[in-house]
This record gives structure tokens, sequence and C-alpha cells, in this order.
């Protein structure tokens, strides 16, 4: 029966190759698109979902009003990690994380590396549940300069795991670390992605820092588990309590306890303090987009299946003529059209295969791991109900003539399924059309954030993260710099320029006492507004001060 299905199968692919071809190309392209399209929302979907204790894990965040309207800040309080875990008895561990700084400069014997590396508190493994090779958790920090770096940054310096404890690397040229613990390579579904850990309170304690760990600054995140069967809610308020108590004025604060699992996906605000989304906006459009792939593939295979079954029609009266049952006949149609979509399957794994490293630079993502079984039997699946939906026309209303009226002439070939075809047709044609106006919505939006003027010259436009302790340290790097071919202009700033300062400590002539009003603000050097090419409306530039001192003769 099996030899016989396939004979006929080949048969019949053989004898329409220009169907066959086109069939097994327009579904093998749309699914290769839908195929990559599930695994990069595979991939958004399973962000920060690793952590054992994922239901007791949350962020700290800041809401309060100003100007009628909600601002929402993940920016929190210095001291604030160290107060909640001595105040509050349902905070099990809380810690300070600071990554501000994209890169480090990090020097082994004599060599220099750019890597990750974030400041963070005490009970930051106690919070995360980050697994250690090497150490113990309570005793990562517990010595000054004291830093913690991943196995694979033990084994890129050092050969092995055991080779790195006692060692010390060099941070930014300047200061000595010693490694105190070794850590296990974070998952590639962590949003903490990092190579080493350095103290909080090594980060405070640099003089251009101190200012980050008074209760009148904002800075650092605060990351925190609860007991378990603690209320969140309750827990939130207490945190306003702790942090209430540490001024004078009653503060319109609001604290909300976001999973951390959460953030990633759902975590932006509206001027009301409404969550309405994030990233998971993205999931969703890029999910319709594959399922509208999906239909058009799915639409265009049953409509050509349907075209080239109502040409079979004098095949299906000889066949019944010749005693073939109407269940036989229903079999060999619904297996042609589940090996087509098999045929495709294979050929779209294959192709998504050879692309999938390209794919995976284009997204900056590892999906390689993420081609599992389970994707696949997804695909499967899909696969299966669009070669069943393929395969009923031909298999239960073909084998249902009569094979007399057949072979008479009374029901003519490709006369049958014209409605079923118009109607696959139209839909078809009208889900390409409302692609094609996003895909055009989509490109004019790029476009116009790529050509608006952004306040400031972009091109050619270079940030280097720099740890100097002093501001002799930072003019000396610069004065070396401006001797460098190519390099126009530079200029300094006391934090990475993307990073937001804020104060309401700003007063003027006729300012409303009662209501306070938060400005941004950037510390920078005098000739920044020049280097970043940003036109002054009214007034002048910033010039540079010079102090000269007399001296008696």
């Amino acid at each position: 029966m099996i030899r016989h299905l396939i004979v006929v199968t080949f048969r019949s692919f053989t004898r329409n190759k220009s169907s066959f071809l086109i069939n097994l190309l327009s579904l093998s392209a749309g699914l290769v698109g839908v195929l990559l399209i599930m695994l990069w929302i595979n991939d958004e979907l399973q962000k920060d979902k690793f952590y054992a204790n994922d239901n007791l894990l949350f962020q700290v965040v800041n809401q309060w009003k100003e100007d009628d309207q909600i601002n929402t800040s993940y920016f929190t309080h210095g001291p604030l990690a160290a107060a909640i875990k001595e105040e509050i008895p349902e905070v099990k561990a809380a810690a300070n994380v600071v990554h501000w700084f994209d890169k480090f400069n990090i020097s082994v014997n004599e060599k220099s590396f750019s890597e990750n590396g974030f400041y963070v508190g005490k009970e930051f493994f106690d919070v995360f549940g980050f697994k250690l090779k090497i150490g113990n958790v309570k005793g990562v920090f517990q010595k000054p300069n004291s830093v913690a770096i991943s196995e694979k940054l033990a084994i890129k310096y050092f050969q092995n795991p055991e080779n790195a404890i006692g060692k010390t690397i060099k941070l930014e040229n300047q200061k000595e670390l010693t490694i105190s613990s070794v850590f296990a390579n974070l998952p590639q579904w962590s949003t903490l992605q990092f190579d080493f850990l350095m103290s909080f309170e090594d980060f405070v304690a640099q003089p251009q820092n101190a200012h980050r760990n008074k209760w009148e600054t904002t800075g650092p995140y605060t990351m925190l588990t609860l007991t378990k069967g603690a209320d969140k809610q309750q827990v939130a308020n207490k945190i306003k309590h702790v942090v209430q108590s540490h001024f004078k004025e009653p503060l319109e604060l609001r604290v909300v306890l976001k999973p951390f699992s959460e953030v990633y996906l759902y975590g932006q605000y509206d001027k009301t303090g409404t969550l309405v989304g994030g990233r998971i906006q993205y999931v969703k459009l890029f999910g319709i987009i594959g399922v509208f792939l999906l239909l058009i593939s799915c639409f265009n295979f049953i409509s050509l299946s349907v075209a080239q079954a109502t040409k079979r029609i004098k095949e299906v009266g000889i066949k019944k003529n010749l005693g073939a049952s109407r269940l036989e006949l229903a079999i060999q149609y619904f297996f042609e059209s589940s090996f087509l979509c098999f045929l495709a399957l294979m050929s779209a794994l294959g192709i998504v295969y050879l692309f999938l490293p390209t794919f995976s630079r284009f997204t900056e993502k590892n999906l390689d791991g993420l081609l599992s079984i389970e994707t696949i039997g997804v695909l499967t699946g899909l696969i299966g109900i669009m070669s069943l939906m393929a395969g009923a026309y031909p298999a239960f209303y073909l084998s249902s003539f009569k094979p007399l009226k057949i072979l008479k002439g009374d029901i003519l070939p490709g006369k049958g399924g014209e409605g079923i075809r118009k109607i696959l047709v139209v839909t078809q044609f009208a889900i390409s059309v409302t692609l094609m106006i996003g895909v055009t919505v989509v490109y004019q939006q790029i476009a116009f954030v790529q050509n608006t003027n952004l306040g400031y010259k972009k091109d050619n436009l270079v940030q280097v993260i720099l740890n100097l302790e002093n501001r002799d340290q930072i003019t000396a790097f610069i004065e070396e710099v401006k001797q460098l071919s190519g390099v126009i202009n530079i200029s300094s700033g006391n934090t990475p320029i993307n990073h937001q300062n804020r104060t309401s400590e700003i007063s003027w002539k006729g300012k409303d006492e009662n209501r306070e009003t938060a400005f941004y603000f950037y510390g920078a050097h005098f000739d920044l507004l020049e280097t970043l090419g940003i036109q002054i409306k009214r007034g002048g530039i910033f010039q540079e001060i010079l102090v000269m001192k007399q001296t008696r003769c």
C-alpha cells in the first residue's frame, strides 16, 4: 500500500513538474520566514525566565507626580538596598546593580582586553541565584578591591578557574583587583550579561561616585528577593516608608515591585504611570507577520492543489471504474499533499540551518540552540493541518463523483473548485496588500528616524568609556587624542552621554516653591557642545575659564 502511494505520488509530481516546483518553492519560502520568526520570538519570550526563584525576584521601580504627569524610573537611591534588607523582614536579599558602562579595559599579564563589568551589592548572588564555580557566595566581596570573574574569562586568561583564584587584574590600567571567585557562565537568555563583577562599595568609594550612595541622588538599580508568602504590595509600601524616613518633606512617591522576568518585555509606562507594554509589542507584531506569512503560504498551496486536483477528474473516474474505493482515493490525495508538505519542511529546515549563523548576527542573538525538537514539532503540527486542508478538497469532493458521469463527460476537468479558489485568491491578495502597507509604514518610520535632525551630529561620533580617578588624567587623555590624525574634536563628561541625571534643586526668580520641577542635566567639559555639533538658539557657547595666579616680585 505504502509503496503504491509513493509510486503514484512521484508519478503525479513528475507529470506536473511546474505545479510541483511552484508549490514546493512557495511553501518552503514561507516556512523559512515563519521558522526564523518563531526562533526570534522564542528567544524573546525566554528572556530572564530561567531563574529558580523567578516568582520571588523583583526590581524596585519609582513613580512620582510631576507637572501633572507620573514619571517612572528604574533608578533608585544608592543606600536603599542595604536599608530595606535591614528594616523589612520580608526582604530575603537585596543588592544594588550599576551597569551604565558598556565596557571596561582589563589588563592581564601586560595584555589588554575589553570586557563587560558591573558594580553590584554584596548580596547579588543571593538575589539572582547565579552559581559559583569556585568561591563562597558570602565571601565574594569581603575584601576591598575584590572581583568575581566568569568561567569563560578564567579560561581565557588563566587556562582554568582554579588558576584564576588569587590572581590580580588591572582595571583601566589604574586599579588592581584580586580575583576572589569564579561564577558559572551566564545563560544566553539572561538580560544581565557581564564578564566580571566588582563591589558597589568600591564604586562609591571613588570620589567621583561618592554621591551615588546618598539619599539625595539616584542612580543604581535595586534588585531584591522576597521570602515565600510575602505580599509584594505591602513590601512596596514599606519601601516607600523607608525612603520617606530619610527626607523631611513628604514625597509624592509610589514604589512598584516589578517581577524581574517581566522587565525586558513589559517595561514601558505612559505619563499616567500605567504599564503600556515594551518589547512585547515587537513580539506581537512579528507574531502577526509570521501568521500572515503562514496563511499566505497555506492559501497559495491549497489554491494550487485544488486547481491541480480539478484537472484529475478523469483519473478519478478511471480508478473508480477499476474498483478503487472512495477511501483509497482520499488516502492517496492526503498522502500526496502530506508528502509535498514534508518535502517543503525539510527544505525549509535545511535553508534555515544554512542561514541561521547569518540571521543570528543580524539579530544580535544566539539562536543556534533554539532550533529544537519542540520548535520543529510545532511547525510539523502546522504542516500537518495545512496538508489536511490542501488534501481535503480532492479527497472528499472529487472522490465523491460517479465514475459514469465523469467518463461520459458530464463533469469536465478544471471546472470544479472555482468558488474555493476565488475565496483563497482574494484572501491571499488582501493579506499581501496588508503586509505591503505595513512594510511601507515601517520603512517610512525607519527613514524618518534615520533622517530626522536629532539636535546633534551623530555621524562619526564615538563615545569612549573611561574609568579615571581625577580630572587631570582625563585632560591628559584628551590632549593626547587631539594629536591623532582624523580626530576633529574631543570633549568629556562625568557619565556616559546616554545616562540620565535628574535634579529638582534648580531655582529661579518667581519659581513656585511648592512645585517641584525636575531637570535632566549633564556635567561636561566646556567644549562638549562643539564636539556634538549642538546649535545654540540664544546666547553663546561655554568658554574655558583660565585662572591666573599673581605673584609679587
